[in-house]
């Protein structure tokens, strides 16, 4: 007897179709008509599952046996798959990943954006989907007795150590491994975020793709002083670790870092770049973490403006500049805006270290400065935006209606909101000439989209 009408029951083992793919990865079937979510399931193949979860308008299982394999399934090369959450789509070949988000931003588009086939091109990948995150955030646990650096399971504070993660360099997974003796050996106390206990945190480390340069922060729940014996340590094994830093964490709350460094080592700042351009990133510094995409992204953005020295453009939500100061070079003025007055600061120092100067910073939010700027003539040509998950302000989209800028250029990390925006839009004058999904993050289900609009005349 199923429960309240519903087809299947926990527990049950039952065969299904994956027939479609779900925004976070997992495979969708049917039963009766009731939607099955089914993590590392791939469409086109018949999977034998059992149920896990029964909601009111779908369920979720797990996969007991693959009977029909799609010729897209491979091995996946990480031993902790499927039970860390980071990566949920190793299991497919690298091609159809691609494929599938661009499938997936074209789904989100007709059904939330009511938007036809506009011919999305197809997902920009990397040539070499692996080790390319530049910034890692790992929680500190027990296992064995010693400490241990890692990831929580989903929903959950069991730690799965990091061992060698394939989204990392080897040169950070060699001092991830090193750390983890050191910190073993000074029989370090880690905190324990279920009753508020003990004092290592999380261990965040950030490294340079154009240097190799690594900065290493220990996040503790008090202000205790890192003995210098572990740093030092580091520092006569891996020459590239060039600053060291503590950051207090009083804060219950899961949000990693607190507001207080403490530069114990080095430099101040690890250099990066992004094309010509270098950055200097501090601890708390925004830094897309996949830099040899975000250079594509920005290159993408350069030529969807069509810029040629004589265009001013406004970078709406420009956070630390990176875009603005991309762009800067073949633009007349950037106006860039951003809320947040430290990413403002760090944008200002970004482009007083690469010569920028007609780059304009304002630390206001977007939707107050354009409900102004619309009343003036600032003759924009392009207006950039790079909003957050939630999409677009509508008080920002009404005044940019208003202020109506010829080319409008769409950065998104979401399809959804970003769907939900181009459709208001495309109702409202804008026409959208170029949709290029890239891909920030392989082997995993996030996607990010550029899109180029143009105002009808």
């Amino acid at each position: 007897m199923h429960a309240q009408g519903k087809p299947v029951n926990t527990g049950e083992i039952r065969e299904i179709e994956v027939t479609g793919f779900s925004h976070n990865g997992e495979g969708v079937g049917k039963i009766n008509g009731f939607a099955v979510f089914i993590p590392q399931g791939i469409p086109g193949e018949q999977v034998q599952v059992r149920v896990t979860e029964v909601r009111s308008s779908f369920a979720r299982g797990h996969v007991q046996q693959v009977l029909t394999p799609s010729r897209d399934r491979v091995s996946p090369p990480c031993p902790v798959f499927g039970i860390c959450g980071g990566c949920q789509l190793q299991h497919i070949a690298y091609s159809r990943q691609l494929e599938l988000k661009r499938e997936l931003l074209v789904q989100a588009l007709k059904r939330i954006g009511r938007i036809g086939d506009i011919g999305v091109l197809p997902t920009a990948g990397m040539e070499n989907p692996w080790r390319y995150r530049n910034k890692g955030q790992f929680h500190a646990g027990k296992e064995g007795g010693r400490v241990a650096l890692g990831f929580f399971k989903p929903g959950s504070h069991e730690l799965v150590t990091a061992g060698d993660c394939l989204l990392f360099s080897r040169a950070v997974n060699s001092l991830l491994g090193y750390l983890e003796q050191v910190l073993s050996e000074a029989q370090v106390e880690v905190y324990d975020q279920r009753n508020g206990t003990g004092w290592l945190r999380n261990v965040v480390i950030r490294e340079s793709s154009a240097t190799g340069e690594i900065m290493v922060i220990f996040v503790t729940a008090g202000s205790r002083p890192v003995p210098p014996a572990i740093w030092e340590e580091l520092l006569t094994r891996f020459p590239n670790l060039v600053s060291v830093y503590q950051n207090v964490n009083r804060r219950s709350s899961p949000v990693v870092m607190g507001a207080d460094f403490i530069l114990l080592h080095g430099k101040p700042a690890i250099q990066d770049r992004i094309g010509h351009l270098s950055f200097k990133i501090s601890p708390s510094s925004f830094f897309q973490v996949n830099s040899v995409q975000t250079s594509l992204l920005y290159h993408l953005v350069q030529e969807m403006a069509g810029l040629d020295g004589s265009q001013t453009v406004i970078d709406a939500y420009s956070g630390v500049g990176t875009i603005a100061l991309f762009l800067a070079r073949r633009t007349k003025k950037v106006i860039a805006i951003e809320s947040s007055h430290r990413a403002v600061a760090d944008a200002r120092t970004n482009a007083r270290e690469n010569g920028v100067t007609n780059v304009q910073f304002l630390p206001v939010r977007v939707e107050e400065w354009v409900a102004e700027g619309k009343k003036a003539n600032h003759g924009v040509d392009v207006v950039v935006v790079d909003p957050p998950r939630r999409g677009l302000n509508p008080e920002f989209v009404e005044a940019l209606l208003e202020m109506k800028p010829p080319k409008l250029i769409y950065v998104s990390c979401n399809p959804a909101t970003l769907a939900r925006d181009l459709g208001h839009l495309a109702n409202q004058g804008y026409t959208i000439n170029a949709v290029q999904p890239v891909d920030m993050f392989p082997q995993t289900a996030h996607v990010e989209t550029v899109v180029l609009m143009s105002r009808v005349k």
